[in-house]
């Protein structure tokens, strides 16, 4: 796979697709349209065969077993794209995984399904320097240039980028899955909540489908990533790994909600995730 940056940066909107926190953002596939989700979650991008047929990819007759966010597996195929259009970024020769349909489709309230084209990956989301600015509302992507910084809010790689947060007061990890509308903790962070929480199930849905799991729910979540506060409400959390990390103890997984009401920068090569939580349009208002 090739990368091209253009010199004049080409923001992108977030599209309206009915799910919370993430964001989806309009590509091209070989000219095809189509709306993906920013997904650090994804160790490879991924879409629906409708469209990957649409867009004319080439099936390279290899498969591949994965899981996601629901705790299940699932089979894909390798197809590739000759040029893909993502804002500034030209890519050449990149491989996506096709998957059904029905894949990505969405049912978080009962009645209300939301339907995506595909996942933007970690193949391609680590190699640049992505900003979202909360005021315009747009997603810009250009070459990650080395800094000095001795700053680092991620701390590497484990099957997706690894987050170092100060955590209601302890230093823990965290993948970051910005293709997860919300946070969710795992076993780790499960074995230091009080006994005396109750028991409720919990939803968990990916492309890989949907499961009800056992979790105890945290009325307050209080982290801080960098020099940024984040609060986070009624975080469930269930006595389960969210994914197969491999060197790493973990405390879950964070979603899409750690980066509601921010202007934040994701630059994987300074291993840097930077947010900016934006004032609300009330809380500038003097008395």
């Amino acid at each position: 796979m090739k990368l091209t940056w253009m010199e004049a940066e080409q923001p992108l909107p977030r599209i309206d697709r009915g799910l919370p926190n993430v964001f989806p953002i309009p590509i091209q596939l070989q000219g095809q349209p189509a709306v993906v989700l920013f997904d650090t979650g994804a160790s490879c991008s991924a879409v629906r065969r409708s469209v990957a047929e649409a867009a004319g990819l080439r099936p390279l007759h290899e498969q591949i077993v994965g899981g996601g966010s629901g705790l299940g597996r699932i089979q894909a195929e390798k197809w590739l794209a000759e040029t893909v259009q993502i804002g500034a970024l030209t890519l050449t020769e990149q491989v996506w995984m096709v998957l059904p349909d029905a894949c990505f489709v969405f049912e978080l309230e009962t009645g209300h399904p939301a339907q995506i084209d595909g996942l933007l990956g970690w193949d391609v989301l680590q190699f640049g320097c992505w900003q979202w600015d909360e005021k315009s509302q747009r997603l810009s992507g250009k070459p990650s240039l080395p800094e000095k910084s001795t700053i680092h809010e991620l701390t590497g790689w484990d099957s997706m980028p690894v987050v170092q947060a100060e955590t209601n007061g302890e230093i823990l990890c965290w993948g970051f899955d910005s293709g997860n509308t919300s946070t969710t903790g795992g076993s780790l962070f499960y074995s230091r909540l009080p006994e005396s929480l109750p028991l409720e199930l919990e939803t968990l849905t990916g492309v890989d489908g949907t499961t009800q799991i056992p979790a105890k729910r945290l009325a307050r979540l209080l982290l801080r990533i960098g020099t940024a506060e984040i609060i986070l409400s009624h975080v469930p959390v269930i006595d389960k790994s969210l994914y197969p990390v491999r060197d790493q103890a973990v405390a879950g997984l964070l979603g899409a909600d750690v980066l509601a009401g921010c202007s934040w920068r994701l630059d994987y090569p300074n291993r840097r995730l930077e947010l900016k939580p934006e004032a609300k349009a009330a809380d500038s208002i003097l008395p």
